[in-house]
């Protein structure tokens, strides 16, 4: 059963949004409950959710969207994110809009743009927030999951961890189980729907399933472990490699994403395509698309291997990887952390059965940050 969230005025809850209205969808209760309290409450958008083409041309009854339009369109749905936060509490001079490339965030995470971890780093450092309520590596959406992959870089550079509360507006299939809850009153869930339907731009298309969101409660995880049926079994660093193996039926071709932190090469952002069959793979840089190296794909008994040699960018701090399908405009799954600094294990050319292998945890911890686990 998932803990219950406690805030108090102590805590300085800093809410993270890929677009406006992720704000209202997934932390509105959270919000209100803060500012109830008399905690300090900090939102910022990364984006202003001006690439949204199709509620746009329904709207506003145009085929043709140029610079201009989305312009006029993100501007628009950046008054709705400040009306909507009005009416959960927070001032307009508590708001921060970024202005970053909606639908760009992986783009900017492949191309290991320091600018974008170095401006979230600094929003810490200068909020010093103990709850941040954030996107998890495992949403779907390719704005959220790398945003959350950029969010794990940016927190290193904070001397106190704020704890933090992952939330997954578009789920998996099987999405892991919450591990803290916040049981909403009917005063907070007026409030909650009144705040999404604020987002009028998205109500055109979305009514139904956007006002869905103002639930009993709002879920996060502690701990952003993959849900079941990720793509990505298991993972292990053996002999300078970096194995993988991927789950039967996988549809490829895609590509491997992997992002490391080397602590000799710095920020190494590499793609790897996958072929249908058993061969070697070229690796290439993700931003520039340049060769750096063979990697190997097999196929055997259902399972799909793949080693990647990694030499000379070990040893590594921090390593993400994603199967990336080919044309969709929602990822089958998001990124997932390979824990590093584990001792060589068995060749991958043997099943990896001492591998690290992903599970989500059955219980969460009693108390955690600023904040208190318990009965509300």
């Amino acid at each position: 059963m998932p803990a219950t969230l406690n805030l108090t005025p102590r805590d300085r809850l800093l809410v993270i949004a890929p677009h406006p209205d992720d704000e209202s969808l997934a932390s509105a209760g959270l919000i209100q409950r803060a500012v109830r309290v008399e905690a300090e409450v900090r939102v910022i958008f990364i984006s202003d959710g001006d690439n949204n083409p199709w509620p746009q041309r329904f709207l506003e009854r145009r085929w043709r969207i140029g610079a201009q339009e989305r312009q006029r369109w993100g501007a628009r749905r950046r008054a709705e994110a400040l009306a909507a936060l009005k009416i959960l509490g927070v001032p307009e001079g508590h708001v921060r809009f970024l202005g970053w490339p909606d639908q760009g965030t992986t783009g900017a995470l492949l191309r290991a743009e320091q600018e974008a971890i170095a401006t979230l780093a600094g929003e810490f450092t200068t909020f010093l927030p103990t709850i941040v309520a954030a996107p998890s590596l495992h949403d779907v959406h390719p704005d959220h999951n790398a945003l959350a992959v950029q969010l794990q870089l940016a927190l290193p550079a904070m001397a106190h961890r704020p704890t933090l509360l992952h939330y997954l507006i578009h789920s998996p299939t099987a999405a892991p189980r919450a591990q803290v809850s916040l049981h909403l009153t009917d005063a907070e869930r007026a409030a909650k729907r009144a705040a999404i339907q604020c987002h009028h731009t998205q109500m055109a298309l979305s009514r139904k399933r956007f006002t869905a969101y103002a639930r009993e409660t709002e879920s996060y995880l502690l701990q952003d472990t993959a849900p079941e049926g990720h793509p990505i079994l298991e993972a292990a660093l053996d002999s300078g490699a970096l194995c993988v193996h991927l789950a039967p039926g996988m549809i490829l071709p895609g590509r491997l994403l992997v992002a490391f932190e080397s602590l000799v090469e710095g920020s190494v952002r590499w793609s790897m395509p996958l072929p249908r069959r058993s061969r070697v793979a070229p690796i290439a840089d993700a931003a520039t698309g340049t060769l750096v190296r063979n990697g190997t794909v097999r196929r055997a008994g259902g399972r799909i291997e793949i080693r990647i040699p990694l030499a000379p960018v070990v040893p590594v701090a921090r390593i993400f990887v994603k199967h990336e399908c080919p044309g969709a405009f929602y990822d089958r799954s998001g990124w997932r952390e390979i824990p590093v600094g584990t001792p060589d294990l068995h060749p991958c050319s043997a099943p990896l059965r001492s591998a690290i292998t992903f599970s989500s945890p059955s219980s969460a911890p009693s108390s955690f940050g600023g904040a208190s686990v318990g009965s509300v």
